[in-house]
């Protein structure tokens, strides 16, 4: 009886524990420009989009082409404004973005879930890291006729529950087991 209960315990503690799950897309490959494109990890969907014009993937990453005459294809402030969305099929917490064609003058704004929340944020080496930016829509935008780079990859991480920390686990059994020795001796007395 005790064994049972004290399976039961540690049964209950893992019911419906998982992990986050770490995800990362990369974009290099070439490609015509399309006004969406979708990308699937895992189970994890990912619809990109840009906010005018086409999404133009290529070696070097995801870029915008809007059609104006030299704007080129990377998301950049020349002319018009581009914006690229990243909306994920559940609420996922972006880990970091890898930018490229960077050079020393080039900075984006950061938008979450429709809503421009930094501005004019440095890409100082390429990479960015967010740590505790949780959404299921992330767009980066260059507004400066000298921003111009393109996203190559990210990495985002599912909401997993949380996986019990060992000294819960110790925890958790030592009151399992109590209980069960405070039921063992009741039931022994009343014989």
């Amino acid at each position: 009886m005790i064994r049972n209960m004290l399976y039961a315990a540690v049964a209950f503690m893992f019911m419906g524990a998982a992990t986050a799950e770490a995800y990362l897309f990369t974009f290099t490959t070439d490609g015509a420009g399309q006004p969406q494109l979708f990308f699937s990890q895992g189970g994890l969907d990912l619809t990109v989009d840009a906010r005018q014009g086409n999404v133009e993937p290529d070696s070097n990453g995801l870029g915008v082409d809007d059609s104006h005459n030299g704007d080129g294809n990377a998301i950049d402030g020349n002319i018009v404004d581009d914006l690229l969305s990243f909306t994920f099929s559940e609420a996922v917490r972006l880990v970091f973005v890898r930018f490229s064609s960077v050079d020393n003058n080039d900075d984006f704004d950061f938008w979450v879930n429709g809503s421009q929340v930094l501005n004019e944020v440095d890409i100082p080496n390429g990479n960015v890291w967010f740590n505790d930016t949780i959404a299921t829509t992330f767009g980066f935008e260059a507004d400066g006729n000298n921003d111009n780079f393109k996203i190559k990859k990210i990495k985002v991480e599912t909401l997993g529950s949380p996986v019990p920390e060992p000294t819960a686990i110790a925890t958790w059994g030592l009151i399992g087991l109590t209980l069960g020795g405070c039921a063992w001796l009741r039931r022994r007395r009343n014989k």
